[in-house]
């Protein structure tokens, strides 16, 4: 699991799954907080290469900036950002609630870190694209991993909305790992290189859940809002919907055996969590 190494728990904006540490990482605590000094670490410690698995985001965490004039990586903030329409988490924002709202974004490319993070006001987001989520999956082949895994498929851009093909992050990766043609669009979103500030340490977090998956079926006359919907008749599925030009597009999705999708948190939870009638 590497992402998660930065957010709102921290005093100041940092990227969510940097590749590499960046120049403001000068302690040594905070030397650590990236892909690369995680796998290394694996390896030292007798962890066979092959067996190791990288751990990539779909999404990215969020910070309120305490100045909008200063937007760097390593700049004090006021706290989480603000919630997005589908994952309903301050402080949490999914690439596709990130894409969609491009318009309303400057992105910048972190060269040290070789991820991206984006303003927008006093808005501020560390996440992966595809152009950084190759760089990881070419880091992968490179150290001879075992391959990677994504948290989470529902915030990739599952529906195609902004412009790249349906799942654009997956795509991406596999392209890379397979040496399959990825097909994905070139970007248009002007990106501006800048370099990163003093970064706090943080706090990590906890693993999330473990993802659901999707089911064939669209239901009509689910929704009624863009974000998460139970099915009001099987606390197992539960329904994605997102407004496309003016109407619902619908996505039916399954939790694994065992579980069932809890309404307060978004996620697939053990039934004993959910209330569920």
């Amino acid at each position: 699991m590497t992402y998660d190494l930065h957010g709102s728990w921290d005093s100041a904006t940092g990227e969510n799954a940097p590749l590499y540490a960046g120049i403001a990482d000068t302690t040594a605590d905070s030397q650590t907080l990236n892909v690369d000094f995680a796998i290394n670490y694996w390896i030292q410690k007798g962890a066979s290469p092959d067996k190791l698995n990288v751990g990539m985001g779909t999404y990215g965490r969020s910070f309120t900036l305490q100045n909008t004039r200063s937007t760097d990586v390593g700049v004090a903030i006021t706290g989480p950002g603000q919630a997005g329409p589908y994952t309903r988490e301050a402080g949490t924002l999914g690439y596709n609630e990130i894409c969609e709202q491009s318009s309303q974004w400057t992105v910048y490319w972190n060269e040290e870190q070789e991820v991206p993070y984006a303003v927008n006001g006093n808005q501020w987001v560390g996440y992966d694209n595809a152009d950084s989520l190759k760089l990881k999956a070419q880091y992968v082949k490179e150290k001879g991993l075992g391959g990677a895994m994504i948290w989470s498929v529902e915030t990739d851009d599952f529906l195609g909305v902004c412009g790249a093909g349906k799942f654009p992050l997956l795509v991406a990766i596999n392209s890379v790992l397979t040496g399959k043609t990825s097909g994905i669009q070139q970007s248009t979103t002007q990106v501006t290189t800048a370099a990163p500030s003093q970064v706090a340490e943080p706090v990590q977090a906890a693993q999330p859940t473990a993802a659901a998956t999707a089911a064939p079926a669209q239901p009509s006359g689910v929704c009624t809002r863009s974000g998460f919907v139970r099915d009001s008749s099987n606390c197992q599925v539960f329904y994605i919907c997102e407004n496309v030009n003016g109407q619902y597009a619908v996505s039916q999705f399954t939790c694994p055996a065992g579980t069932v999708f809890d309404t307060t948190l978004n996620v697939c939870n053990y039934p004993a969590e959910v209330q569920c009638s």
